[in-house]
């Protein structure tokens, strides 16, 4: 019995670093704040992936020269509609025309890190946009960044991936609907 605990232990603690390259699937649920002034009005939104990248980083561990992660290629349309989302439950109307105000999401960052390479004990995740709004001849411009960090005991499976991922890309976009300035600019009530 004993000479089948050594392999088979391992096989287990390799098994935990040996990670292929994962496409993570983005499905963002922005949650907003309860807003007492409710907006209105039609508006575009377009989502531009401007990351120096195409891949978030890697999942560490002895492969990590090739396990990269990466964004289905939806995201930015599915960045959209969550925007569109969020923006119709403010009250507004998303629709397609450029004669209406312009919302222009900008994803610059995105990334994915294993803070020791070789041993995955965390995975650190960054995002950061630039939100652009175009209305009545005015420019509003912000930039949000969110981090967050998660230990663990062992590498992350694919579905923890995903959902951290879309943890970071919701948080992000969260940040940028719950800004007071932004909601000013697009409600009228402040100038830029």
């Amino acid at each position: 019995m004993k000479k089948w605990l050594l392999p088979l232990s391992l096989t287990v603690l390799l098994g935990g670093c040996i990670l292929g390259p994962q496409t993570v699937e983005v499905v963002p649920d922005i949650k907003v704040a309860e807003r007492t002034a409710q907006l209105s009005g039609p508006v575009a939104v377009t989502v531009y992936d401007e990351r120096t990248t195409p891949q978030l980083g890697t999942r560490g561990g002895i492969y990590k020269t090739t396990n990269f992660i990466y964004l289905d290629e939806h995201f930015a349309q599915s960045i959209k509609v969550a925007v569109d989302n969020a923006l119709r439950s403010m009250g507004m109307e998303p629709v397609s025309s450029t004669e209406v105000p312009q919302v222009q999401v900008y994803m610059d960052e995105l990334s994915y890190a294993v803070p020791y390479g070789d041993y995955i004990s965390g995975v650190d995740l960054k995002a950061a946009i630039r939100v652009e709004i175009l209305k009545d001849g005015r420019r509003y411009a912000g930039r949000y960044v969110s981090e967050d960090h998660y230990r663990t005991i062992k590498a992350p499976s694919d579905s923890q991936n995903e959902e951290m991922v879309n943890a970071i890309i919701n948080k992000v976009l969260a940040r940028a609907m719950d800004d007071q300035t932004l909601l000013n600019f697009l409600s009228g009530t402040t100038g830029s």
